[in-house]
Formats: structure tokens, sequence, C-alpha cells
């Protein structure tokens, strides 16, 4: 079995639309002459052979002029009159047949002929917002027949663009017939589809947030596709750029900053600096009051580095020793001086004096022989 279930039709692009007519003799006869119209249905063949579905005959009879008329309600349903009038005039040819149309009162139609004669005339007149039509026939024994033409086929001619299609509206088209210029056929042009251009940035991306571009129509600017541009990664500078600067109590701070946004993307410490310290400086102590303590102070931030030189509690008892050493050995000197002995060392020093000049006396003597 075969489900119609999710069956689907699609929309023919041309759809052929019989014409929509109405005959004359459908339309409502509001007045007319009580013994001059006449209305018949049935196969009808005109004075050039060609075969009518019916007619409605006008009719003035006798020697004198005389008329014939019927008044049509169309009010306002329609938008043209399409048909064809057979005329026979009186054999007399002092005889004058007239016709006439008229559309709210206003003629809009006149034919005329002088003595006896059949004419065939073809009547295309717009009807439009009028609400009635007269047809009148005046004459002396004259006939007028209204044929109807709905068995006569249209020539259809080119399909003719009444409203262009565009993005977002179907248009529309119609197929005329090329000897009455009435519609016969009507179809719908579907909506053009849309014309995307290039991409056009709406927002820029950044390193903190996506930007947006968008294509538009060429045609009627409404907005084709969109999508997001991916945020861009941070670009770091090449050089350092000193945030805070070290000092010799804290550290320093340098970083790197992103090219696009300026944001800090890195971040080091920058190591304390060494303190500037002046000339030392005594404390405190000196050579006979111990300790002796020096201190010295930083030039930047006031810090302050003391040291002990040496500890005088050792110092101070060797020092009494040689002084004492020192007198003892400078008195002893006077007294033996007094005396006139002699020390040690000044004996050994004649002694080695009177060594060195007997050997520079041999070393004369020797030089001597030789020559």
């Amino acid at each position: 079995m075969f489900s119609l279930e999710n069956g689907m039709f699609k929309k023919a692009e041309e759809r052929a639309v019989p014409p929509v007519y109405t005959p004359l003799r459908e339309l409502a006869v509001i007045d007319s002459s009580v013994f001059n119209f006449y209305q018949f249905v049935y196969v009808t063949e005109d004075i050039n052979g060609k075969v009518h579905r019916g007619i409605q005959s006008f009719d003035t009879y006798g020697e004198t002029d005389s008329e014939a008329y019927a008044l049509y309600n169309l009010n306002m349903k329609y938008t043209s009159f399409l048909g064809k009038l057979e005329i026979q005039g009186d054999n007399d040819s002092g005889s004058n047949t007239k016709v006439e149309i008229y559309l709210d009162d206003q003629l809009v139609f006149e034919r005329n002929m002088t003595g006896e004669g059949y004419e065939l005339v073809d009547v295309n007149l717009d009807v439009t917002n009028a609400k009635t039509m007269k047809i009148r026939l005046v004459g002396r024994d004259s006939s007028l027949w209204v044929l109807d033409d709905s068995l006569s086929l249209h020539t259809l001619g080119e399909w003719e663009i009444v409203t262009e299609a565009t993005c977002n509206k179907a248009g529309k088209k119609v197929q005329r017939c090329t000897e009455c210029k009435a519609i016969c056929n009507t179809a719908e042009l579907k909506a053009l589809e849309h014309t995307p251009g290039d991409w056009e940035i709406e927002t820029e991306a950044t390193c903190n947030a996506e930007g947006e571009r968008k294509k538009y129509c060429t045609v009627c600017k409404k907005v084709c596709e969109e999508e997001k541009i991916p945020k861009l990664e941070h670009k770091e500078e090449d050089e350092w750029f000193e945030q805070e600067a070290p000092t010799c109590t804290s550290e320093g701070t340098r970083i790197k900053r992103c090219i696009y946004c300026s944001e800090t993307v890195k971040t080091e410490k920058i190591p304390q600096t060494k303190h500037e310290f002046g000339k030392w400086i005594t404390a405190e102590g000196s050579v006979w009051n111990a300790p002796i303590v020096k201190k010295r102070t930083c030039n930047v931030c006031d810090a302050e580095e003391v040291k002990n030189i040496y500890t005088w509690v050792w110092v101070k008892p060797a020092v009494l020793v040689l002084l004492f050493v020192s007198v003892l050995t400078g008195t002893t000197i006077i007294l033996i001086r007094r005396k006139g002995i002699q020390t040690i060392s000044k004996n050994q020093r004649k002694f080695w004096r009177k060594k060195k000049r007997e050997k520079r006396t041999q070393q004369d003597d020797v030089f001597h022989g030789h020559q």
C-alpha cells in the first residue's frame, strides 16, 4: 500500500488559466425596447461565415425612423467589452442607420451607415468602473445583431511581466490575446534567490572579544549570511617595559604587553639592587676602650651595616708588655754605653769589616803579580 501522509505537491512555475468572461446574454437587462429587442441562444453564422453561440437582436420596423435599445447592469464588475456588431441597413438609399453605445450615459461608440448594406464591426471597449452600458439602434427598417464571441479562440501572445520578482516577493506575468488584448493566462514569478556580496566586517575581533562579519544581498541589501570572527591571540612586545624599578629593599617588576590590546601578557621580577653604602664611621669604642665598632649607612634607604674591627680585650695586655720591654731595652742600652761596654752586635760589625779589607788586599796582590 502507498501512503499519501507525507506526499507534497510542487507548484508549477507557469499555470495556464482559462479565459474568464461573461457573455452578453448573461448580463441583467434592466431596461429595453418592448417590441424591438430580442435575445436568441443558438448557433449563428455571421456574414463572414464565423460561428457564434448566441445573438441579441435590435430591430426597427416600418417606414419611419424608430429606436431599439437595451440597458445592461455592469455594476463595475468588468474591465472590457469585446464583441462583433452585424449591422444591416434598409434598401432605401435615403435611409440612415445609426448604432450607439453608452457607458453611464456617456457616448463611447458610434457607427453610421446610409442606404442598404451589411457590415461586421469589431467592438473593444474599456468598461472599467462602469455601472451601466446601453446599446442603441436608430433607423428605418434596420437591424443590429450583437454576436456572442464565446466560441472564438484567443490567439495567445508572449508572456508579459506585470510585476518583477524580487528577493522577497514573487512577481506576476500574464499572457494576452494578440487580437483582443484580453488576459488569457496568469502565472507567478517565483521570488529570486539572494545574491550575496563580499564579507563586510561589522565588528573587528580583539584579544578579548569576538568580531562579526556579514554578507548582504547585492539586490535588496538583506543580510544573507553572518558569522563570528574568532578572538585574536595576544602578541607580546619585543622589549620589556619596566613597570616598577627595583631598589635595595624590594624587587622591581617588568612586563610585556600585547601590541593589539595593551593588556599585560608576561610579568617578571627584577632582583633587588645592592646597597650604596657610604664610608665607615667609628660608632663607639677607641684604642683604650674596647671594642671598636664601625658602621656605614646606605645612601638610598638609610640601611646601616655595623662591624667590629677587632676585640681590644685581648690586644691591650700585649701592648702593655711590649711597651714595658721597649722601656727596659732602652734603659739597658743607655747604661752600657755609659760604661764603655760595646755590644756584641757592634763587635761583630768590626770583625766583618776587617775580614772584608783583608780579602780585598789579597785580590790586589794577585792582580799586580800577573802584570
